[in-house]
């Protein structure tokens, strides 16, 4: 075999050998994950968080009802200088937790 013959061999043997192993390392270059594909639930306060202010008022009543627990949550909200839907996902946490 000549010299050429054997070089192009080795290439051909090494990019079989190392093709799938390129390939698995360059997809998350590529932005997707196969490892990862289930969704990923968002946290109780990142959906209070995207509530309307209806839906926040609602949710209110219903903590409030719990008075002394309400007042010390809302203390707590105050110190902490939370304000908006901050304040929200903190009070609800706090109340249902």
């Amino acid at each position: 075999m000549n010299y050429s013959l054997r070089l192009m061999a080795i290439f051909a043997i090494l990019g079989v050998g190392f093709g799938p192993a390129f390939a698995e390392s360059a997809s998350p270059l590529s932005g997707r994950s196969s490892s990862t594909s289930a969704t990923v639930e968002p946290t109780t306060q990142q959906r209070v968080e995207r509530w309307t202010k209806a839906k926040w008022n609602e949710a209110k009543k219903e903590l409030a009802m719990d008075k002394e627990k309400w007042s010390a949550c809302q203390a707590k909200s105050d110190q902490q200088h939370l304000q908006g839907r901050k304040s929200w996902s903190f009070l609800y946490t706090c109340v249902k937790g």
